[in-house]
């Protein structure tokens, strides 16, 4: 694969100290985002790291022999030993250091988060917070910037965070609200309200919620849930397929932009109600 060739290179990059800075930035995401390229980045630069030192004390003993042979006598080991030689690690030991940073903190927020399992794949991150946001105490803390993976609950007690898909959709969850990431380009929402936004690659995000299913079709949209009674979309741009799961999974009702609709929870009955005064959040 070409991403596997790319990864290659970086890593053999940074291990010879041939990165450009663009090189550098691009290994330091990678490595914040993907496992298999994070596994990858630390077996390269340890291997390296272990042949280094390997060739050194191949490098000594052969230089120490040479002159126990020349003198006829031999000296110990760390007599003279050899100075690595400087140049490009010293030169490029900025991007050294961001990356090395850059592991840190992926092992860190695994740590902090709990999500050191890597049998969930990495899904979104949190974008932003609010200064008053806060999760509720039976959900695992969060904070700007924390990976998430498939599975992670989030419980908004108050205030709105913004999550970033790696499929490039964007979700704002208002507090207080509960809601699941259930896949790489999709979420649960059990209580209270989202907006998301989707084009591009993440056209097809889907909101899993107890009374219906939504597809976007490249668009921006807000659900409000008041599970089990109702659920209100409001579409702002393109479509959106709202798929009604009483009182039993039928076809999809296709909502074009700049219009909302509610949803009855035990008819799955679904009206037309007023779209004016409300506003897309910035995302």
């Amino acid at each position: 694969m070409q991403l596997d060739d790319d990864m290659e290179q970086l890593v053999d990059g940074f291990v010879e100290g041939d990165l450009k800075d663009e090189q550098a930035r691009q290994l330091c995401e990678q490595i914040r985002t993907d496992d298999d390229r994070l596994r990858r980045f630390v077996e390269g630069a340890f291997l390296h790291r272990m042949l280094f030192d390997l060739m050194r004390r191949d490098s000594l003993r052969a230089r120490v022999q040479h002159e126990a042979d020349a003198h006829g006598r031999s000296r110990p080991a760390h007599a003279n030993p050899p100075r690595r030689a400087g140049g490009r690690w010293e030169a490029r030991w900025q991007w050294v250091v961001s990356i090395a940073a850059a592991v840190a903190l992926v092992f860190a927020v695994r740590h902090f988060a709990g999500l050191g399992d890597s049998s969930s794949p990495l899904a979104a991150k949190i974008a932003d917070a609010t200064a008053g946001a806060g999760w509720t105490s039976d959900a695992v803390p969060l904070a700007a910037g924390q990976l998430l993976r498939v599975g992670q609950p989030l419980e908004l007690k108050r205030g709105r965070a913004v999550i970033s898909y790696f499929s490039g959709a964007a979700v704002a969850i208002e507090g207080p609200a509960r809601a699941t990431i259930t896949g790489p380009n999709s979420v649960r929402l059990d209580a209270g309200s989202l907006a998301a936004t989707a084009s591009g690659p993440a056209r097809g995000f889907e909101v899993d919620t107890p009374l219906g299913r939504l597809v976007d079709l490249g668009t921006e949209f807000i659900v409000e849930l008041q599970a089990p009674r109702s659920l209100r979309l409001f579409v702002f741009s393109g479509l959106v397929d709202l798929i009604p799961k009483q009182p039993a999974e039928g076809p999809p009702v296709k909502v074009p932009e700049n219009r909302a609709v509610e949803l009855h929870g035990a008819s799955g009955a679904i009206k037309v109600i007023p779209f004016d005064g409300v506003e897309f959040p910035a995302l």
